[in-house]
């Protein structure tokens, strides 16, 4: 029947898991299913689903096990657990079950019959953890090829940009660099890599080390430079330089961004010259077209109409002709006033969509000229930068075509093709433009083209390029193909942007060099100081007025005779620039310096505090160091585990500085040094002190790792622990160690002194590790060790069932044949008898299977109810119980019952047979037959055998007033199958001593004060009342 111990339920559990369960009988299925309810989502039966955990039992999984299989390949890299319950343990193996696993392993736990639910619970938790640590690592390795495929994107992003890019080492050195950036500069990657940016000839920016090392501290560089090209040609270049920076903060290289912006310098420049000439031309429109002319032109039409009014025949049609071209003439003038306008406001640019403009404008024409068909091929969307004149330009075009269009059948085309930029066409079949008027627009300069009003299509062609467009025309006889080609937006934006000339670029120059954070020392030619900067007087901690004209080696005489030296004197001597970094006695630290020579035949020093970065660089390489041992120790599978421990002892006190490392175990209220590495001999393996006297105890009833470099200053409430005040532990660091779930002891470092300074959390995380790898370990020893006795079980059971029921089944066989042959049935009551002796075998043997549980569910249970309980369950009826211990003791309960209940069988079935001189009645180990039958317990007279049991400091005592045990066969009544008794089944004592192994107890067997038997039960945890 299955058992009840449940532990609470895991409070980390934030979803209820789905188990999918498969037994095959009904009423089993509900039990199990009604044990695991409470905490898991159940399922039974069908198919295999879509669930977090199989449990699957031993004779159906040949029936599930291919689609378990493929379940759980489907689920890989998740873990996909399999749970088999076995219904007969000794019967069934693991490799019998799986025997035919493939890659992925099958079975991951077995689970034996009968059940403990507790037992069932935590194991089944404890897979689904691993199963939810398993999604976490998939979800981490699919973010990690993520962000690779980010990276490539990037990459691919780089290598397509327009702009030029570079990548730089932390000295400017080039070691990367885009296709566009070998476009611009005319370098190609092979040639650029390795070379310096001053490989650009920059004019203005000289790109030395001093300026990487300002760079290093100020992030971000940007201005515009006059480069040249590999090929000798100079181009101007807008140029961004960033930093690089790794996780830690430190710079692991430069960005630099160059963009050619040569043409848009001197389309700028054109610009500005089209800029003056406007002002002229517009102040010559409005003071002429806006005045002079229009108000000579009003009294010409207002005469031309009184003549036309008065005046008859030829002299009135010269009247009509003046009145017609004056309100040409005015048409004329206010489209220059129009255009005019539009001109004033051509620096202003907007974004149009070109097909509503086109639209608007045929809408416009059409509706005037009716009689001119116009064909429009536009697309639905062309989206252009323009100025604010282009719907009139548009408009005014198409209404030329119309206009002058004089062809019997007119008409005109739209067409707007976008390539490389849009470029819209109007064409018609009218007259075209005479050669003369066109090389006067191509010139630029004021026409009376026949082919419009003159005026309005010279401003047209000034409106298009003013916004960076072209206007061109195309004429013959057969009509005129007007070609608008607009910019591209890139084009169009970029060009708005204003250039930074060079006293600004100078201005930005020299704001980077005053903030520079180098320090800076100049000597001459004979080595007098002739300048220190207040940096240098801040990193040497000198003044600069003392020493200036000062001789160099006289003012830092702990110079010479270091790395700096020969360094300085080969720059002097060669003129050439040298580095150094070195530790400096004078700041007792380390400097950097890089050392010019200058122009007046003396040298520079530009040299800066680098201690912590050099202090950083030794520390991360130390703990490389002490992680590539800590690798070496626990790959190193021929070292026995208990040696590589103490490898990590001794590692991690070399690391932490402390005098004692230990691995411990906690056995109740017992702390015991399992392995030492200490200075001194104070501390031994195998030592034994109270856990409350200890730190551990507190990372162990916490289960963290327990940090404390002055306990006195950050837990004065531990200083009242006899590990402070006797033994003076004053630091200490240690970590919990888990095995199966549960708090085994704790791997810790510790010392008498207190720190300076806290942990660091890089030797808190070295001892997480190693903690953890420690637990791993044990956690596999201790399943070896499972395994072993498990395999030597299985071989017990099976040469003991080989044997021992052979013998009975042969006896029932022979009987049975000889009640055949003689028809008397007094052969068959024997027949009966040994039947009976193997029904016994069989009851045994499953007693003895379920006592070998591996982890007993302990508690704490009253000795006395125990041993009542026991008696309950025996025949008793010759027998007396005399029960003095009132003791509590810390066990399995059912378990503890399985051992009580043999000793007392034991002794009650043999010691109430004969006298106590019958010695070789005395050994049995088990029942006789049905066991129920008190007749089988008469003896000689009214023998009573009186059963005692005691309690002992660290146990208890279980004696009886039989025959007692020869001496000789002291050694063998625990030995399975062993029995001096005719009906003796040779497993009773051999359960006893299953149980007793369990807990970690042990079983001595003597004579009592008075004759029989004497079982003393020690080691065990006895819990004060």
């Amino acid at each position: 029947m299955p058992t009840d111990s449940t532990a609470p339920a895991d409070p980390a559990a934030a979803t209820t898991e789905t188990v999918q369960l498969f037994v095959s009988d009904e009423g089993n299925r509900r039990v199990i299913a009604g044990m695991l309810e409470d905490d898991f989502s159940v399922e039974t039966g069908g198919p295999v689903g879509d669930a977090d955990l199989y449990l699957v039992e031993d004779q159906l999984l040949p029936t599930y096990r291919d689609a378990l299989r493929s379940r759980v390949a489907a689920s890989h890299p998740t873990f996909c657990p399999v749970v088999v319950i076995r219904r007969r343990p000794s019967a069934t193996s693991a490799v019998e079950l799986d025997s035919d696993s493939g890659t992925l392993p099958l079975i991951d736990e077995f689970v034996d019959a009968p059940i403990d639910r507790g037992l069932l619970v935590r194991r089944l938790r404890s897979l689904l953890v691993r199963r939810r640590q398993s999604e976490d690592l998939a979800r981490y390795v699919s973010t990690l090829e993520e962000r690779e495929r980010d990276l490539r994107r990037f990459e691919r992003a780089v290598e397509d940009a327009g702009n030029g890019i570079a990548l730089l080492d932390t000295d400017g050195t080039i070691r990367h660099v885009n296709s566009a950036f070998e476009e611009t500069t005319g370098y190609p990657e092979p040639d650029a890599v390795g070379e310096p940016l001053r490989l650009l000839r920059p004019d203005e920016v000289t790109f030395d080390d001093a300026f990487w090392r300002t760079m290093r501290g100020r992030g971000a560089w940007e201005g515009e430079l006059v480069a040249e090209r590999r090929n000798g040609t100079q181009y101007v270049a807008d140029a961004t330089i960033t930093t690089i920076s790794t996780d830690d903060g430190d710079t692991d290289g430069f960005a630099v961004v160059l963009r050619d912006i040569t043409e848009r310098i001197q389309r700028e420049e054109t610009l500005r010259e089209r800029e003056e000439e406007l002002d002229l031309l517009r102040q010559v429109l409005t003071r002429y077209l806006r005045h002079n002319l229009r108000n000579d032109l009003n009294v010409i039409l207002g005469y031309a109409e009184f003549l036309e009014e008065s005046t008859s025949g030829e002299d009135a049609g010269y009247a009509e002709t003046i009145v017609r071209k004056t309100n040409r003439l005015l048409e004329t003038s206010d489209t220059a006033r129009r255009y005019s306008a539009l001109i004033e406001r051509s620096g202003d640019t907007a974004e149009y969509d070109l097909p509503t403009v086109v639209a608007d404008a045929v809408d416009t024409v059409s509706e005037a000229y009716p009689e001119v068909a116009v064909d429009v091929d536009v697309p639905e969307s062309c989206p252009v930068v323009a100025g604010d004149g282009i719907r009139d330009v548009v408009t005014g075009l198409v209404e030329n075509a119309a206009t002058h269009n004089d062809s019997p059948d007119p008409w005109v085309r739209v067409r707007l093709r976008r390539r490389d930029r849009p470029v819209l066409t109007i064409e018609d079949n009218g007259p075209g433009i005479p050669e003369r008027d066109l090389r006067a627009f191509n010139a630029g300069h004021e026409s009376p083209l026949t082919h419009s009003s003159g005026i309005g299509v010279w401003l047209s062609k000034w409106v298009i390029e003013a916004a960076g467009g072209d206007l061109s025309f195309d004429t013959g006889g057969s009509g005129t193909r007007v070609t608008i080609e607009f910019p591209s937006s890139e084009a169009a934006r970029a060009g708005s942007i204003d250039v930074t000339d060079l006293k600004a670029r100078e201005q930005r120059l020299q704001t980077i060099i005053d903030r520079m954070t180098d320090a800076v020392i100049e000597v001459d030619d004979a080595w007098r100081i002739t300048f220190l900067d207040t940096h240098a007087e801040t990193v040497l901690d000198v003044d600069a007025d003392e020493l200036v004209d000062r001789d160099f080696w006289a003012a830092f005489p702990g110079v010479e005779g270091t790395e700096f030296e020969p360094v300085y004197r080969e720059a002097m001597r060669t003129r050439s620039a040298g580095h150094v970094e070195s530790y400096y006695g004078r700041i007792d630290g380390w400097l950097e310096v890089y050392v010019y020579p200058d122009f007046a035949g003396g040298l520079s020093f530009y040299f800066r505090d680098v201690t912590q970065r050099k202090t950083r660089e030794q520390e991360l390489e130390r703990r490389q160091r002490t992680l590539r041992a800590v690798y070496e120790i626990i790959a190193d599978r021929d070292q026995p585990f208990r040696e590589q421990v103490s490898s990590l002892l001794e590692l991690g006190r070399e690391e932490l500085g402390t005098d004692f490392g230990s691995l411990s175990r906690i056995e109740g209220d017992d702390y015991v040094f399992e392995i030492v590495d200490a200075a001194d001999d104070s501390i031994r393996p195998g030592d034994v002190v109270p856990v409350s006297a200890t730190n551990c105890e507190v990372a162990a009833e916490e289960e963290r790792t327990l940090v404390l470099g002055d306990i006195e200053h950050d837990a004065p409430e531990l200083t009242d622990r006899a590990g402070y005040t006797d033994w003076g532990i004053s630091c200490y660091v240690g970590a919990p160690v888990f095995v199966d779930d549960e708090v085994y002891g704790t791997f810790c470092f510790y010392d008498t002194e207190p720190r300076a300074d806290q942990f660091l959390t890089w030797e808190v995380t070295l001892v997480d590790l190693m903690s953890r790898w420690v637990s791993n370990g044990l956690r596999a020893q201790r399943a070896r060790e499972r395994l072993s006795r498990e395999n030597e079980r299985l071989d017990r059971f099976v040469s003991v069932a080989s044997h021992d029921l052979q013998n009975p089944l042969s006896v029932a066989e022979g009987y049975l044949e000889l009640a055949q042959e003689t028809g008397d049935t007094a052969h068959l009551d024997r027949a009966q008898s040994a039947l009976n002796r193997m029904h016994a075998l069989i009851d045994d043997l499953l007693e003895l299977a379920r006592s070998d549980k591996v982890d007993p569910d302990t508690e704490v249970v009253d000795l006395r109810r125990a041993v009542e309980r026991a008696w309950e369950v025996v025949p008793t009826d010759t027998a007396t119980l005399e029960v003095a211990a009132d003791s509590r003791v810390r066990a399995d309960p059912t378990m503890l019952g399985q051992l009580i209940e043999n000793l007392v069988r034991n002794a009650v079935e043999h010691g109430s047979t004969g006298t106590q001189a019958s010695a070789d009645d005395s050994v049995e180990h088990g029942s006789t037959g049905t066991r129920a039958e008190s007749d089988d317990a008469t003896v000689d007279g009214d023998r009573r055998v009186t059963i005692t049991v005691d309690g002992l400091p660290d146990g208890f005592v279980i004696t009886d007033d039989g025959p007692g045990i020869p001496e000789g066969d002291r050694d063998k009544v625990f030995e399975v199958g062993y029995t001096t008794g005719e009906d003796g089944t040779g497993f009773g004592l051999p359960i006893v001593q299953e149980v007793a192994d369990a807990h970690g107890w042990d079983v001595r067997l003597t004579d009592a004060d008075h004759g029989g038997a004497r079982y003393e039960i020690t080691r065990v945890d006895v819990v004060d009342n």
